[in-house]
């Protein structure tokens, strides 16, 4: 078994002291962990934790309450829903149902809320010092809700537009057409959305007076969690939350459980059959089991799904990829209630597998029998344990806003000192527990649900319309899998040789706070910074290899894909232990060329790297992987027609604003013609002429970075020609020009999204367009979302398309037309325009601030730093300043020079535009066309100039 070295022992003495210390230390938390947390519960029975962080830039709190779309009256579906949307128009303090967003907004928030079948979350951040303020309107929902009659009418509608924009979402349809066979009683089953039906008025029966007496019965304190975070000490955070929260009502609970099982008696096993929209193969064999939430400490479930779910040599996933069935697999807890759950094997299919989803079964139970006879062995448990304690021990900070949301919810099922160390904690091994549960992965257990097109069904689920079937399993296929067949290539994983032995954190010079440039070789250039910041020995690897042959044409692109696409693969099973030990990578073509990112532990990364850039010097491009590739580029590329409309539409307008862009219907058209004979004289020809360059950020010494770097340059680089590889340069559109492209997308809601192009690429631009956003945001969400209620999905802001300025407002409608959606657009322009003269130049110097503080906040994790790092490295921003430019350029915009931009750059009739549209399935053709309609993408490029850097 594992011997734990000595290093590890200190930490173990910082557990003891946090559980057994002052009252301050009731969290369990990671030595690296500065904050201080103390728990209470409020006499109304609303249970609290404070945490205090001095050096957050974000405060932070979110309340998560034991009531979801679960306790939905059974006339009301959605009604939780509702309820949700509704706490955020308006209290008896501040009735303007926008004013909690816009003040959120104004001081560099965000906030949000979800209804889940068991539990609602309610949360927010902001700039730490108006924690207090943001705490009076938040409480204030669960206190004194208005529920105005006018916008509990017109917030019926965004849910009823929420729901139509998911009609074609298949991860809702999934979940609408499992949820048919769940016991009606459950909370998992019915419709937790909404729509203008189940919503509706009816006589003597208002919604309204739903929502109030929902809220009335369910909102109580005794059934709520709050975290709040804060830079104020623990104290001062526990005085506001007594001061705002303890209005809350609360009511005595009795404390019986009366959670009925997921599936009614005597149901199993069943198979279901799914037809998604998009292009999916899919086999889920869920289990039903009994709760495992009491367990957490000995960890049943993650035992068996590391080795279930395991893609090393002799796995499970292994296997099917080798009889060409399977594409990937994923193993563990489904849904999880304090008696009963799922223990989940999600498969992703190829054609070929959804037809052999018995033979699938066959190989999934004879894993599950080679675990339960030989895999159930306390070195295995020893082993994840060291994983997790190492990781928790090295565990990043984690944004407040994440932080709180999680804990607020995790309060429901852990005890407070668990509530970062749970997903953590490996008390001891249990084979008995292990081997409990596995009993209970036996296909009379089964629930299987097989989604794909071609699928047979033979019934319409109501709300979303999925066509599905439901029937008990077959005997004889239940029979069959009991007594499971011998695999010769299924087997156990050995011991994992990835596990990091080195964890000392490399100390560098303090001084030196930002890359420096290293010439390895001719055309390779490593930019190094040893960065002990973030105190944990981990280091992000970078290499951009660029080419210039990388994607000149639409079919060398496609071929770049799949090169990297065939190198991932042929790596899968060497690298998933790595995986498995906080060594991470990834590999992915660009516009350049290229790229791979080594992330995690820097112990063993030099024999990561070894074989990752072996294996891209000597791929193995064999005509069964190649047309296996091939065959999932070409399904992905299909399922694009299928994303929502808004995605689609803002894909369209970057693609006609780039040189060499392609369309996925081109590319389809490409790659259903290739052969893997020509990726093989494709990769020669893409490694001929290249330029690299890299980034080593962490816990490195510099020789440590050199030695990964001579890696690359011995296997990739050393003695190919050398090459600049230029950026594309990027569509000018004709200045005081207004395009418009019609987009034929199969989704009944309509899209328009308006874009404004800059003049120039200067950073004073682009500060302006970013302030825009920060300026527009609130007001146009608050005007066209929940006053006109255009659609659910409503959002504005800037955006760069190759360092180009400029700025977007985007409505996706399931009932407005895109040429009144147009119009509602410009009139709020119009409208801003005019409310900037009653606008007090201090709200807008807020709004500034609030900006800058958002493009300087934090880098919570050393991955944040890294990936500013390679954006600037790629952009050839060598100073590593352009956070502070942009600041520097934020900074100097008056009041008076922000009006003179709104009004040149963003309303002017001289501003250069394009407006995407598209009618949905309404077939209208009026107003399709007009004389500036982008027909031929291709056309509108080649008659237009282009902004060079």
């Amino acid at each position: 078994m594992f011997i734990l070295q000595q290093n590890w022992l200190p930490v173990f003495l910082i557990f003891v002291l946090l559980l057994f210390g002052s009252a301050k230390a009731e969290v369990v938390k990671s030595p690296s962990d500065h904050r201080d947390y103390v728990a209470r519960e409020l006499t109304n029975g609303l249970k609290v934790l404070l945490i205090s962080d001095p050096n957050t830039d974000k405060s932070a709190a979110a309340l998560d309450i034991k009531v979801g779309s679960g306790d939905d009256p059974q006339n009301r579906q959605g009604l939780a829903h509702l309820l949700e949307h509704m706490l955020f128009l308006g209290t008896e303090r501040y009735p303007e149902p926008g004013e909690y967003q816009a003040f959120i907004t104004k001081h560099g928030g965000s906030n949000n809320a979800y209804t889940l079948p068991n539990h609602t979350n309610y949360y927010f951040d902001i700039e730490a010092e108006f924690l207090q303020e943001a705490l009076l309107r938040f409480s204030d929902f669960f206190v004194s809700p208005m529920f105005n009659p006018v916008f509990v009418k017109r917030e019926r509608t965004i849910v009823a537009a929420e729901f139509s924009s998911k009609l074609q979402s298949d991860g809702r349809r999934f979940i609408a057409a499992r949820r048919q066979a769940f016991n009606p009683l459950h909370h998992e089953f019915g419709f937790a959305v909404g729509d203008e039906k189940t919503l509706a008025d009816r006589e003597g029966e208002l919604v309204r007076d739903d929502l109030i007496e929902f809220f009335n019965h369910h909102y109580k304190a005794n059934r709520m969690t709050l975290v709040v975070l804060g830079q104020e000490s623990t104290k001062v955070l526990g005085d506001w939350v007594e001061k705002f929260f303890g209005d809350i009502p609360s009511q005595m609970e009795t404390s019986q459980n009366n959670e009925v099982s997921i599936y009614s008696e005597s149901t199993l096993p069943l198979i279901q059959k799914i037809k998604p929209i998009k292009e999916i193969r899919q086999a889920v064999f869920s289990f039903s089991i009994p709760s495992v939430t009491t367990r957490y400490p000995e960890k049943p479930l993650s035992y068996i799904a590391n080795l279930l779910g395991h893609e090393g040599e002799g796995s499970l996933l292994a296997a099917l990829k080798k009889r060409g069935w399977a594409e990937a697999l994923s193993a563990g807890g489904g849904l999880s209630y304090e008696k009963y759950g799922t223990f989940e094997v999600n498969i992703s299919l190829t054609k070929t597998g959804l037809q052999n989803y018995e033979n699938i079964g066959d190989l999934l139970f004879r894993a599950i029998r080679e675990i339960e006879n030989n895999g159930v062995k306390s070195w295995i448990f020893d082993e994840q344990k060291q994983l997790a304690e190492m990781n928790f021990r090295f565990r990043e900070d984690v944004e407040a806003y994440t932080l709180v949301r999680a804990f607020a919810s995790r309060m429901h099922r852990f005890p407070i000192k668990d509530l970062y160390y749970a997903p953590y904690r490996y008390d001891s091994f249990n084979r008995d527990l292990i081997l409990y549960y596995l009993a209970y992965l036996q296909p009379r257990n089964l629930h299987l649900l097989l989604l794909g097109p071609e699928l047979e069904t033979d019934q319409i689920e109501k709300y979303y319309g999925v066509e599905y079937s439901l029937e008990a399993a077959p005997s004889t296929l239940i029979n069959g899998w009991n007594t499971p067949l011998f695999y010769k290539d299924l087997y156990l994983p050995p011991r994992n040789p990835f596990i990091p032995t080195d964890l000392v954190i490399r100390q560098g010079d303090k001084q030196t706070q930002k890359p420096q440039s290293h010439q390895v070789a001719d055309g390779f250039t490593l930019w190094f910074h040893n960065d002990s910041s973030y105190d944990a020995p981990r280091g992000n690897f970078f290499i951009s290899v660029r080419s210039p042959m990388s994607r000149l044409t639409a079919e060398e692109a496609i071929l770049t894909e799949l090169y990297t696409e065939i190198v991932i693969d042929q790596l899968s099973e060497f690298s998933y232990p790595a995986q498995l030990a906080g060594l991470n990578y990834e590999l992915y073509d660009h516009r350049r060329g290229f790229s791979f990112k080594i992330s995690g532990y820097t112990d063993k990364q030099d024999a990561l790297l070894k074989k990752i850039v072996q294996a891209l010097n000597s791929p193995e491009v064999s005509p069964e992987r190649f047309d296996r590739l091939r065959t999932d580029l070409i399904r992905r590329l299909r399922n694009f027609s299928r994303e929502p409309p808004y995605a689609q539409g803002l894909s369209d307008l970057r693609r006609l604003l780039l040189e060499n862009a392609w369309w996925p219907e081109q590319q389809i058209s490409i790659a259903q013609n290739l052969t893997h004979t020509q990726l093989i004289n494709h990769i020669p020809n893409l490694l001929a002429k290249l330029e690299v360059v890299g980034l080593a950020h962490g816990s490195y010494s510099k020789e440590e970075a050199l030695v990964l770097a001579e890696i690359v340059n011995h296997e990739l680089i050393h003695g190919r020609d050398i090459v600049s590889v230029p950026h594309a340069d990027a569509v000018r559109i004709k200045n005081g020009e207004t395009y418009y492209r019609t987009l034929n997308i199969d989704h009944p809601d309509f899209l328009t999204i308006l874009y404004a192009q800059a003049k120039t690429m200067s950073i004073d631009e682009r500060a302006r367009f970013y302030l825009a956003g920060q300026l527009f945001n609130a007001p146009f969400y608050q005007r066209l979302r929940t006053e006109q209620q255009m659609g659910y999905f409503v959002f504005c802001g800037a955006i760069d398309i190759m360092e180009v300025p400029g700025f977007v407002l985007v409505v996706q409608s399931p009932d407005k037309h895109p040429n009144e959606i147009e119009a509602a657009i410009f009139q709020f322009l119009e409208d801003f325009e005019k409310s900037m003269e009653n606008m007090e130049e201090l709200e807008f110097i807020e709004h500034r601030t609030s900006l800058v503080k958002d493009i300087m906040k934090v880098e919570e994790k050393l991955r944040d730093r890294s990936g500013r790092y390679w954006t600037e490295i790629d952009r050839e921003h060598y100073t590593f300043e352009s956070r502070e430019n942009l600041t520097e350029a934020v900074t100097n915009i008056s009041f008076a020079d922000f009006q003179d931009f709104f009004l040149n750059s963003i309303i002017h009739p001289n501003v250069s535009r394009i407006v995407i549209r598209s009618y949905g399935k309404s077939g209208d053709k009026k107003m399709r066309r007009s004389d500036k309609e982008i027909v031929d993408p291709m056309v509108f490029r080649s008659q237009m100039t282009r902004f060079v850097n």
